[in-house]
């Protein structure tokens, strides 16, 4: 399907992506409930397709989580729209995963400082990418430049969650104005 302009509509399916501590299931879970479409959440979604906590895969090794966080979003991508999704950043480290996203539907990328990130996690159960901080930002760096360059719009997860949702719901609407109800 193409628009008035001649470019290919992307289906309603709204991929949030981000770090560990980004705010990914806060924001999507709230744009999805104004927008009353389905939300699916990467962590749930993790344990109902593999009967493991994310915690028990990141102790398989990086390679059985990453492998299963891109196994939902291959999932969630066959899915009917609508639907809005927090997906791991882990994602963009596998183009064809990316491409995959890209056309089938938009992705906001919530893209937070790395300080920050490690202050809203820590001392909680969530996994960590190794204990150099140094290493982490190598890797949170290399995967921000791919989600960025396939994003359709980075936010600034430093902003206050209503701000993001507010923001987000702005630019939703442009991507997919609201349909009008039949009879109306």
């Amino acid at each position: 399907m193409v628009d008035e302009r001649g470019h290919a509509v992307r289906e309603r399916r709204l991929w949030v992506l981000g770090e560990m501590g980004a705010g990914k299931s806060t924001i999507g879970r709230a744009v999805a409930s104004v927008l009353a479409w389905p939300y699916f959440d990467n962590d749930a979604e993790l344990a109902a397709t593999t009967g493991r906590t994310l915690l028990q895969l990141e102790h398989e090794g990086a390679e059985s989580l990453h492998g299963a966080e891109r196994g939902v979003a291959r999932a969630l991508s066959a899915r009917s729209p609508p639907l809005v999704a927090s997906l791991a950043a882990s994602v963009a480290d596998d183009e064809l995963t990316m491409r995959r996203l890209r056309r089938s539907g938009r992705i906001a990328y919530l893209d937070v400082p790395d300080e920050l990130q490690r202050r809203r996690i820590r001392g909680t159960e969530r996994p960590w990418q190794g204990t150099d901080p140094k290493a982490w930002e190598t890797v949170h760096a290399h995967r921000r430049a791919r989600v960025v360059r396939s994003a359709d719009i980075v936010l600034d997860a430093t902003a206050p969650v209503d701000v993001l949702v507010a923001s987000l719901l702005e630019i939703v609407s442009r991507w997919w104005p609201p349909q009008p109800q039949p009879g109306r």
